[in-house]
């Protein structure tokens, strides 16, 4: 062996064999603390993604079944309070996003009318915080329903919202499961965009021929404070809101300006006793909602809100009187321009109480008479089946 070898060879330390069975090369154990450190480290890793899966699965639960529930509660307690069948496609609520969205919302007519439907709505956004879904009552900071359809449909002098304000239950009803009935707390309702359709039927009006619909498109309104007034500390009935924007909507129509006096005034009249039923807190809501003359017919009944209910004869008798003047002259213009057409006679100063020698004031009386016979018949039946009532 050379010098040189011997000298690398004497300078190095004695090869090592590699270790194999897991000892440290210079022959020492493993540190036992480096396991139990990474043993550790496992079991939490585990145990989060096992809270995670927890909770993801308590979420598709809850997104599963909270819809239908939401579904159906909407349904039965609309149904028992209104008593008309209320139907709803879809319930939507987002878990995260503290907002619920219901779809197709369909109240039945009541019956006697022909309208399958009596309230439509496309969809309703309401802006509540789950939490706050199970409170009693129910706290929703805004509610926007977009694009509703009222019908408004004339039978024989009476309307059918007026109709449903008549057989709504005068007591609280619980629905078909016995759960008590739900109340809410609205902050702002908006209406947008509604639309009324008016079915006027026979008015019996001479020289007054009206197509068998109306539309109307009336302007976004917006209902504050719900369930919050004097009397309404646990909140408002759900048959309370519908009501509400239903009156809103059809006292709208009526004063829109696009129907004749004769038809406005037979809904006004409607619209008055509807209101008359409503709680003092759901008046004043619906007054400080409705502008011009849309209003003040609401806020008639405010000044005494029993006179309807006490004696609507009076009430009801001063309405027609201000609805048969309008009527009358309304009937005599048309009748008075198509004598005119016709050649015969034109404007009298005769006085309607005196007896027409002309024949067109002859006309003209006695389309007056026919008008003041149809409200008389109008007023009387009232009045019978307030008496066919019994007394309690």
């Amino acid at each position: 062996m050379s010098e040189t070898s011997r000298t690398t060879s004497g300078n190095l330390p004695p090869a090592q064999p590699p270790a194999s069975n897991g000892m440290d090369p210079s022959g020492a154990a493993p540190t036992p603390e480096r396991k139990r450190r990474g043993g550790f480290a496992r079991f939490v890793k585990w145990a989060v993604a096992l809270i995670l899966l927890l909770l993801i699965g308590a979420g598709v639960v809850i997104y599963v079944y909270l819809d239908p529930i939401v579904k159906r509660t909407v349904e039965k307690q609309a149904t028992a309070q209104l008593n008309l069948k209320t139907e709803l496609d879809r319930a939507h609520v987002s878990l995260f996003g503290g907002q619920v969205d219901l779809n197709q919302l369909r109240i039945a007519s009541p019956q006697g009318f022909q309208a399958p439907q009596m309230f439509t709505l496309g969809q309703a956004d309401v802006r509540a915080k789950v939490s706050e879904l199970r409170n009693d009552p129910v706290r929703v900071s805004n509610i926007t329903l977009n694009q509703p359809r009222l019908v408004v449909e004339n039978n024989g002098g009476t309307f059918n919202f007026k109709k449903a304000m008549d057989l709504m239950p005068k007591t609280e009803q619980n629905p078909a499961d016995k759960s008590a009935p739900l109340k809410v707390v609205i902050g702002d309702l908006t209406v947008k965009d509604p639309t009324v359709v008016v079915r006027p039927g026979q008015l019996n009006v001479p020289g007054l021929t009206l197509p068998e619909e109306i539309t109307i498109s009336i302007p976004t309104v917006t209902l504050k404070n719900i369930g919050t007034g004097e009397g309404s500390e646990n909140g408002a009935a759900i048959k309370d809101v519908v009501m509400q924007v239903i009156t809103v909507m059809a006292s709208q129509a009526a004063n829109s300006g696009k129907l004749p006096k004769e038809l406005q005034g037979l809904m006004n009249l409607n619209v008055q006793q509807m209101a008359a039923g409503l709680t003092a807190e759901a008046r004043k809501r619906i007054v400080e909602a409705l502008p011009g003359e849309a209003g003040r017919i609401v806020s008639e009944v405010l000044a005494d809100p029993n006179a309807l209910l006490k004696n609507p004869g009076e009430v009801v008798g001063a309405q027609a009187e201000r609805l048969k003047g309008q009527a009358q002259a309304e009937a005599e213009k048309r009748v008075g321009g198509a004598l005119e057409r016709i050649g015969i006679g034109g404007g009298s100063t005769q006085p309607a109480s005196q007896p027409a020698t002309q024949p067109g004031d002859r006309v003209k009386q006695e389309a007056g008479k026919a008008i003041e016979q149809g409200l008389g018949g109008l007023l009387n039946r009232d009045k019978k089946d307030k008496d066919k009532k019994p007394n309690r």
